[in-house]
């Protein structure tokens, strides 16, 4: 097998002691490796940023408006594809009415849906933070109890539990924006947030409460 330098090709006796004709060639062999390495670094850097990326469009629940319910009894089931997980489901055509006449614009599938559907608009990463320690002032100072229906403090013999692994008392209530901030509503605004169970919460997410009923039921409980 011919013996020639790894940088200009030359041939090279049998018994040349290195790879490279010379000092030269082994100095610009070792410029183009790295050259070469940090070239690939740079490619490999441009596909991993987040500027590169091709960010999804948000995902929406289903525009109320756009169902065909029009002609149908309030007691008939239409079924319905959702946007966000897409499985299939049934809403009450009676049901589909009601949230519409609250305010309702957008149909899910369920409240993790709802959830996702709103990411983006509901609150930023950010804020996320500091939502949680907002939410939990709210609570330690209106109690932890249900603004609308006083649970769980209506529920006889209740006693709150501690948290066996943390130790901190047990939360029951979840604080609602009134107002959503994709529709114009602060996030860090008492005036614009109550407490609800999770049964009110879920009914509060489909539009069956107004934002004015809702204001109505904070100025007579905050006194």
């Amino acid at each position: 097998m011919v013996k020639v330098c790894k940088h200009c090709k030359k041939s090279l006796s049998d018994d040349h002691p290195i790879e490279f004709c010379d000092g030269t060639c082994s100095m610009l062999f070792a410029v183009s490796m790295k050259a070469n390495s940090r070239e690939g670094r740079s490619k490999k850097k441009t596909k991993s940023t987040p500027e590169s990326r091709v960010s999804e469009p948000q995902k929406s629940g289903i525009p109320i408006d756009d169902i065909p319910i029009k002609g149908e009894k309030l007691g008939d089931y239409i079924s319905l594809t959702c946007n966000v997980c897409g499985e299939q489901f049934e809403r009450q055509v009676g049901e589909i009415k009601k949230a519409k006449e609250k305010g309702c614009k957008f149909i899910y599938c369920s409240k993790k849906c709802s959830a996702q559907g709103q990411q983006g608009t509901f609150i930023s990463t950010n804020d996320r933070q500091r939502w949680k320690v907002f939410a939990e002032k709210m609570k330690q100072k209106y109690g932890d109890v249900c603004e609308k229906c006083g649970w769980p403090e209506c529920l006889p013999n209740f006693q709150r539990k501690r948290n066996p692994r943390t130790g901190k008392l047990r939360r029951y209530t979840d604080a609602h924006h009134i107002v959503e901030k994709s529709e114009g509503g602060p996030i860090f605004d008492e005036r614009n947030i109550i407490l609800l169970c999770p049964n009110d919460h879920r009914l509060a997410d489909r539009g069956y409460f107004t934002p004015e009923e809702l204001q109505k039921i904070i100025q007579g409980t905050r006194l």
